[in-house]
């Protein structure tokens, strides 16, 4: 399976949120079909949840920094969940590509809206 790397891309940085979220889902697809995509599709969901987060800090009020989000503000963009939820799949087939694209802060942020919960 070939991966339109560029299809991708643009749809995960669309400005419209069905796109995104169309995005999202296709990638997580294509592993589940291929995993030797893993490594390509790692990379786009590092890009999706980056600028998914990116834009939760600019929309939230009195936010700064990501690990100030609240789960519920991350649990509820769909897209950036989904990317969340994504990079976990991936990682069972290609764990060093989803090391090389999402940093420790990000992984403890994840942890702790799945399991911790932030109010």
């Amino acid at each position: 399976m070939t991966l339109d790397f560029e299809k991708y891309r643009e749809e995960v940085l669309s400005s419209d949120p069905d796109t995104r979220v169309v995005g999202v889902e296709g990638l997580r697809e294509a592993v589940e079909l291929d995993p030797s995509v893993a490594g390509e599709v790692a990379e786009l969901l590092g890009v999706a949840l980056d600028e998914g987060l990116d834009r939760l800090v600019q929309e939230a009020e009195g936010v700064e920094y990501v690990d100030e989000l609240a789960r519920e503000t991350v649990k509820g963009d769909e897209m950036v969940w989904k990317a969340l939820t994504g990079l976990a799949e991936v990682a069972e087939h290609d764990l060093e590509a989803v090391k090389g694209v999402v940093d420790g802060s990000t992984v403890d942020f994840f942890i702790d809206a799945c399991f911790d919960g932030r109010d």
